[in-house]
Formats: C-alpha cells, sequence, structure tokens
C-alpha cells in the first residue's frame, strides 16, 4: 500500500491544500478568524483527496493564518515572531550584562523552546492558543525583569565604588 492511500496521509495532504486554495482565493484578509474548519468541507469536497466528511483543523499553523487571516495575518504573525525574537535576544543580553550568566542561558534556552514552537507550527494549528499567547507573555516580560536586575546591578556598583571613594578620603584626611 502506498501513502496515498493511507487515509490520515490523504487526510494531511487535503487540508494543507485547502489551506493553500483558502489563502490563494482570498489572500488580503483570508476567509475569517476560526473559518477554517467551517470552510474546509467545502474546499475538500471540490479537491476530492479526503474521504471524510468532517471539520477539519489546518495541521499547520501558518497556513491556517494564510487561510483564516491572509497577507495580513501572516504580517501579524511575523511582527510577532520578530517582536518575541528581539525581546528574547535582549533579555539575555542585559543578563550578560548584569553579570548573571546562568540567567542568561535560562532566556536562551527558552528561545530555543520558542524556535521549537515555531518549527512544530509546521505540522501543528492552533488549536490551544492559550499557551501560546502564555509564551508570548513570558518572552515579553523578559526584557524588563533583565533590565531591573542591570540597573540594580549598576546602582550597587555605583554605591561601592561612592563607598570606596569615601573611605579612601577619611583614610588620607588621618
Amino acid at each position: 500500500q502506498d501513502a496515498y492511500q493511507e487515509v490520515s496521509f490523504r487526510g494531511r495532504l487535503s487540508e494543507n491544500t485547502v489551506g493553500w486554495l483558502m489563502f490563494t482565493d482570498h489572500p488580503l484578509i483570508g476567509v475569517g478568524l476560526e473559518n477554517y474548519k467551517t470552510n474546509y468541507l467545502h474546499y475538500s469536497e471540490d479537491l476530492g483527496i479526503d474521504v471524510r466528511r468532517e471539520e477539519r483543523g489546518a495541521h499547520n499553523m501558518y497556513l491556517e493564518i494564510a487561510a483564516e487571516t491572509g497577507l495580513m495575518g501572516l504580517f501579524a504573525m511575523g511582527l510577532i515572531m520578530w517582536v518575541l525574537y528581539r525581546a528574547v535576544r535582549s533579555a539575555e543580553a542585559d543578563f550578560e550584562r548584569a553579570g548573571m550568566p546562568d540567567y542568561a542561558n535560562l532566556v536562551f534556552a527558552f528561545g530555543v523552546g520558542l524556535l521549537g514552537f515555531f518549527a512544530v507550527a509546521i505540522v501543528k494549528h492552533m488549536a490551544h492558543p492559550r499557551y501560546f499567547w502564555m509564551l508570548c507573555g513570558i518572552a515579553l516580560s523578559m526584557p524588563y525583569v533583565a533590565k531591573q536586575e542591570l540597573q540594580a546591578r549598576l546602582m550597587d556598583n555605583s554605591r561601592s565604588v561612592t563607598n570606596a571613594v569615601r573611605s579612601g578620603v577619611r583614610q588620607h584626611d588621618k
């Protein structure tokens, strides 16, 4: 039996092809948020690959975004990904400057996990968007935490220098 005869393969092929067709039919704004499933049956029937007659998800986050929200949604998602990347890189750099390499490594590991999430999104759709938004919230909070730590370390260093100068002045006066 070849792969094309396998129901799950045909289903995934159909789901991805339908996502692309929805996008090409409605490239600017898509078919509407959360409308992939409701439109799937119509497109799937015309395509004739998937024998199942049930609403299906895209099984590809990027195709789902393209199909439902078009170029506008893809641009927004790209912007979100860019902002997350910048936030993680900024936090990592600030933790390094603060002399906190373990924290910088944790932020780097989180960034790798985020990259993993975006890689898996090629074969998974947004079935549970709350996890995505939770990751976004964590990533966006990291630069603020790192900046506070950096400022606290700089203030401590400044106080140490001031105290050392004062000590030196007192000893010089004796």
